[in-house]
């Protein structure tokens, strides 16, 4: 008698393909193909159909999209965008993770594609990041990326740097933000925001039980918008992290009629006497002096007593040595003293210089 033949294993060799990824990416390359032929028969985006080609041949996922100095303008003025997102969305393309635009014209058009497909409930979705850096972003993109993730319920992280979407932006984004749960991380850094916007985000805040991270650096809060925005914080017991590098909280006000960087940090400590997650604090390139240096030693000591977790706070150097140097024994930060930290940092777009208001 012959050998019995067995049943088939359905694993996988090295080498071969997966055949659900397989199909998954040949589901999307076919929906874009066809939907770019829909819309006036246009050519595909260059680094789209790049990525498509690899991902067809070698059967793999796209889990991360760059737009890079892009021309994302359409016939008859529509968004070369639309095509990519109609398909991932109605192909429920689940492997998409990150979504970048850097030195990209964002208008309108893009805007509202974008925002489409972020707030439609989809189950396959499992887009957690969107950047945007030196898109020429403005409040109206702010308003409509807000309303969108007041729905979305995968986005963790959002970037917009490098735009001056100005407090009007800052105001319509949180507006949005303000109802969202599942935002961990928002990075407003070099965006123009002055005391309304820090306020606006302040409020956010107080209502947001998922933001852990707030970026806000080279903006002009000033000493009396950080005071708006840490009330915020009395009602907030989720936020680890506070970056306001170079946001003009000086130690005699800057910014005409504000206040003084130590009246900030004595409400900021008190504010966050109630949060026990509360870790980093930057407020380098800001002269909080002396007495701001005090401050900041108070709220060391007052967490200690209430035996809640260490505050790890950044300085700029000008203030005595000794004041320098007991912020910096008191921190984790491997250099209290700034130059960096965050993310992108450190220097305005184009070498421009912020105005001081």
């Amino acid at each position: 008698m012959g050998k019995k033949k067995g049943k088939k294993s359905g694993k996988k060799k090295d080498g071969e393909a997966d055949p659900k990824k397989q199909e998954m990416i040949k589901r999307l390359n076919t929906g874009y193909t066809k939907r770019l032929e829909k819309y006036h028969s246009q050519e595909p985006l260059p680094n789209v159909a790049a990525i498509l080609k690899v991902a067809v041949k070698a059967a793999g996922e796209i889990p991360q999209l760059i737009f890079t100095s892009a021309d994302l303008k359409g016939p008859h003025g529509s968004s070369r965008l639309l095509p990519l997102f109609e398909a991932l969305k109605e192909t429920g393309y689940p492997a998409l993770r990150e979504v970048f635009f850097w030195n990209t014209l964002i208008e309108n058009n893009d805007v509202l594609v974008l925002a489409n497909y972020l707030e439609k409930k989809q189950p396959d979705q499992n887009l957690t990041a969107v950047e945007f850096l030196d898109n020429a972003f403005t409040p109206f993109g702010c308003q409509r990326i807000g309303q969108a993730l007041t729905f979305n319920k995968t986005i963790t992280k959002l970037t917009i740097n490098h735009n001056d979407i100005g407090d009007d932006g800052a105001i319509k984004l949180m507006q949005g933000l303000s109802l969202n749960q599942t935002l961990a991380t928002l990075n407003l850094d070099y965006c123009e925001i002055g005391r309304d916007g820090a306020e606006a985000i302040g409020r956010g805040i107080a209502t947001n039980t998922s933001v852990t991270e707030i970026f806000l650096n080279g903006n002009t809060v000033g000493a009396s918008g950080a005071m708006l925005m840490a009330q915020g914080l009395r009602h907030n017991g989720t936020l680890t992290r506070l970056e306001l590098r170079d946001n003009q909280v000086d130690q005699y006000g800057v910014v005409e009629d504000d206040e003084d960087s130590v009246r900030f940090i004595e409400l900021l400590a008190e504010c966050l006497l109630t949060n026990g997650t509360f870790a980093y604090l930057d407020l380098a390139d800001n002269t909080i002096g002396d007495d701001g240096a005090a401050a900041v030693l108070k709220m060391y000591e007052d967490r200690k007593e209430k035996g809640l977790p260490g505050c790890n706070v950044r300085v700029d150097c000008r203030m005595s040595a000794e004041n320098y140097a007991a912020i910096g024994k008191g921190t984790k930060w491997k250099d209290a003293s700034g130059g960096g930290g965050g993310k992108k940092g450190g220097k305005k777009k184009g070498g421009k210089k912020k105005k001081k208001k």
